[in-house]
């Protein structure tokens, strides 16, 4: 079967942002400037192939339906959740159960996420493949063998290509497939942590007022300390926002006095959000119109999105720890907090 489009933001969500024609149709901004483009919902937020996966070495076989099929019984339960927010609809515990599971895909999903998580696992497989090779005899030999015994590569070109590779002269990386997996496993886990959190949902007092969302529709900060690294949906000054439709958006944070309910904000709150949304946005963002300051702010925050660091240290092999430790470091900071009590600002 031949591959088709993946929606990391799937389509439903995305006609909460729709222009009001119908909720086909979606102005698309992107971070290498001009002007909003009109586009079909479908056509937006998605990427051929993303979720397929290599069953075996080489091209062939792949399969392209089952991380599709997954994520399309998440998606299913979660659109009950998003469209009773999206009519402020107070949900219940399994709703918001189900919220938290579908936030959990939504955070792992996109091209961004993976390909951060690619980045964090590279070097992990890099010291595993340097260390096997330099240390592990019975493994470098079992390797030759599978690479030599069909006569189309001679042994001194295998030893020459480990030498390399043990040595650090060639970069080793996780696989797509390999990345999408491991990237799906976290689903169950970040749901419970995000079921932990106590949720707001905001909606714009001024009616005027419009949340957009991005092609990493779930952002996270520290906006108590605005550190730009060693931050994670498990610190304790977190605080999540997730836009729902243009007209609500989800925060979530450990400041739990006030949980699962709505709360009408100024239109400051409404452009920290959308500041946030736009800064976690990796090349584009989706809104129901096409607005001039929202235009500048992509401009402005053009490399604003996440990214990994990795540095190698000297003394390898060492005892413990990795040779290449990895880091994710966010750029931009200056985040005004939220949540504040349990009330949003």
């Amino acid at each position: 079967m031949p591959s088709k489009r993946h929606h990391f933001v799937p389509r439903f969500h995305l006609r909460h942002f729709a222009i009001p024609d119908g909720g086909t149709h979606i102005f698309q901004y992107s971070k290498n400037g001009g002007t909003p483009v009109r586009a079909s919902t479908k056509d937006v937020g998605c990427r051929k192939g993303f979720y397929s996966l290599n069953t075996e070495p080489g091209p062939s076989p792949v399969d392209h339906e089952s991380v599709e099929r997954l994520l399309a019984g998440i998606d299913g339960r979660g659109a009950s959740a998003v469209g009773a927010l999206s009519r402020f609809g107070v949900l219940d515990e399994s709703g918001l159960e189900q919220l938290c599971l579908y936030i959990g895909a939504l955070v792992v999903r996109t091209p961004s996420y993976v390909a951060m998580l690619k980045s964090l696992g590279q070097p992990i497989v890099q010291e595993m493949a340097e260390r096997m090779l330099r240390f592990d005899r019975t493994f470098r030999e079992r390797l030759r063998r599978s690479f030599t015994e069909d006569g189309h590569i001679h042994e001194e070109e295998v030893d020459a290509l480990f030498d390399r590779l043990a040595n650090g002269g060639m970069k080793v990386s996780p696989s797509h497939s390999a990345t999408i997996a491991i990237a799906i496993a976290q689903i169950p886990k970040l749901a419970i942590g995000l079921r932990m959190m106590s949720w707001i949902y905001i909606t714009p007092r001024d009616l005027s007022q419009r949340f957009v969302i991005s092609d990493q529709p779930v952002f996270y900060c520290d906006p108590v300390t605005n550190k730009s690294t060693g931050i994670g949906l498990a610190s304790a000054n977190v605080e999540v926002t997730v836009p729902i439709s243009s007209r609500v958006c989800a925060i979530g944070s450990m400041e739990g006095n006030c949980s699962n309910v709505f709360e009408e904000v100024s239109d400051d709150a409404v452009a920290e959000v959308n500041r946030r949304t736009i800064i976690s946005s990796e090349c584009y963002l989706y809104g129901s119109e096409s607005n001039n300051k929202i235009e500048a702010l992509m401009r402005e925050f053009k490399n604003s999105c996440p990214y990994v660091v990795t540095s190698r240290v000297d003394d390898f092999p060492h005892p413990g720890g990795l040779a290449m430790p990895s880091t994710i470091h966010f750029p931009t900071t200056g985040f005004t907090p939220m949540v504040r009590g349990g009330l949003v600002y």
